[in-house]
């Protein structure tokens, strides 16, 4: 059981949470923050950690206060540093994979941190659809501008072929990645990812700091190209428990279709020893379990336990609003292309690798088990820090 005696740690938490929020767009410039009583509620802190939390925003610049009237966000011209125009740059080309319609809504959070980005630098931005082949790579390129003068992002790709080609001609290029990839074999270059170990930790940690002792998880074991993922978290999690999962915990199935999830979904919670609770490798996964569990008689969060991934649209107005991991995808798409820029800018800059982090948005699909509410455990939601 964790308690605010972890005192700066669980602020920290709370501060990254919250600044997640702002750049992920939740709150507008100049748009006063929730009431530190509200935040208290939504975090599951006492006052005291959340007031510690602003103090940390304030000092990084993300916030500003005003006497007797609250706590707003600071413009994103004051947060961050102003990116100068870059000198010569006139094309960045986002070479993205052919992507199935259900991406679609990702998509849209990632253009929205581009444009972020590029609020204060002029330059054009053409997207192309790469069928992932060898050869064949100056068709990437614009064929009205010079290759000293553009600039590459690519977008959930990593060839080897493509990235030494682009070092020949020269052409600055950033890697964005939905999660971990291995870079032994590539080229040096400069990659932003996101750290999706770090969320099935932390989503497995939260429901067992609720005090669930099974903890099961829905989602496909080996992940693309066996590189780690959510699963190898969520193992994390249950050995630092000092616990396992059993095969009656795994649903190993994934999809990004709730309608497509419903079978596979009923199948597991139909199982007469079931998990009190599962973390989902997506959001549909989650949201399929929601509608299910009333067709067999189970109340959420009372009888089972929701986690899922992402944090769709859907996932906010779901019965009940759903606990999901929010993908930074937004500021991931923000910090690739500054980065870019900033390689334009400084062509013999060190290859470097950045990690951002998922956030965990707490709604009403998990709660403790009926067993720890009826022996009186209590614990603080929002300290799996």
């Amino acid at each position: 059981m964790f308690t605010e005696a972890s005192g700066s740690a669980l602020s920290a938490r709370v501060a990254e949470g919250i600044e997640h929020a702002v750049r992920e767009g939740a709150y507008a410039p100049n748009a006063a923050l929730p009431s530190h009583r509200e935040l208290c509620r939504r975090h599951g802190v006492s006052l005291k950690t959340v007031r510690k939390a602003l103090d940390l925003l304030e000092s990084r610049g993300v916030l500003y206060r005003r006497q007797r009237s609250g706590t707003y966000v600071l413009p994103a011209a004051v947060r961050g540093p102003a990116l100068a125009p870059s000198t010569g740059l006139a094309c960045i080309n986002v070479i993205e994979p052919d992507q199935p319609a259900s991406r679609a809504p990702l998509r849209t959070d990632y253009l929205k941190g581009y444009t972020d980005a590029l609020d204060r630098v002029s330059l054009d931005m053409r997207f192309v659809r790469w069928p992932q082949r060898d050869g064949g790579y100056d068709e990437i390129l614009s064929p009205g501008v010079a290759p000293a003068r553009q600039a590459c992002l690519l977008v959930n790709v990593a060839p080897a072929g493509l990235m030494a080609w682009l070092d020949g001609q020269n052409v600055p290029f950033v890697v964005q990645y939905f999660r971990y990839y291995a870079s032994d074999t590539l080229p040096p270059h400069h990659g932003v990812f996101v750290n999706k170990v770090r969320a099935g930790f932390d989503a497995t940690r939260y429901l067992l700091d609720l005090g669930h002792s099974r903890v099961g998880f829905a989602g496909l074991l080996a992940p693309q190209e066996d590189s780690p993922g959510l699963y190898d978290g969520y193992r994390a999690a249950l050995q630092w428990a000092g616990t396992d999962h059993s095969p009656e915990d795994i649903l190993g199935f994934s999809t990004d279709d709730i309608a497509a999830a419903l079978g596979p979904v009923r199948e597991f919670l139909a199982r007469p020893h079931r998990p009190s609770a599962v973390f989902a490798r997506t959001d549909a996964l989650a949201l399929a379990m929601l509608a299910v569990a009333p067709e067999l008689g189970l109340r959420v969060p009372e009888d089972l336990s929701v986690v899922g991934f992402n944090d769709l649209p859907e996932a906010a107005g779901a019965r009940p609003p759903l606990t999901t991991m929010a993908s930074p995808r937004r500021a991931l798409a923000r910090t690739a292309l500054e980065t870019l820029l900033d390689v334009s800018e400084q062509p013999s800059r060190a290859a470097e690798r950045r990690i951002l982090n998922c956030h965990l948005v707490i709604r009403n699909s998990a709660a403790p088990p009926a067993s720890a509410r009826a022996g009186g455990i209590s614990r603080c939601a929002g300290n799996a820090g």
